[in-house]
């Protein structure tokens, strides 16, 4: 789950007006993985040095439920990591 640091930053603007928040995830909700974005920067040309490492023991999906967070601070629109990309690499 990536999120710009804008989001992040609107986020906490919006816990800081709350009166109790015990804990909330800050999270897109936006499922992606580091593999996708590797093969979308790949697809344009964009050459990347890797050095995969074993991951036998790494989960394969891990998105973050914002779920209780937009029930708190609202409907958001966060920045797509994918549309960060076209609009900084492309």
């Amino acid at each position: 789950d990536y999120i710009h640091i804008d989001d992040v930053v609107w986020s906490y603007e919006q816990i800081l007006t709350l009166r109790e928040v015990h804990v909330l995830n800050i999270a897109s909700g936006q499922g992606v993985s580091t593999r996708a974005l590797i093969e979308y920067m790949q697809g344009r040309d964009i050459l990347l040095k890797l050095n995969y490492a074993d991951n036998a023991n790494e989960i394969s999906t891990c998105v973050a439920s914002n779920e209780l967070t937009e029930k708190l601070l609202g409907s958001h629109n966060y920045l797509s990591v994918f549309s960060y990309l076209v609009e900084h690499l492309d």
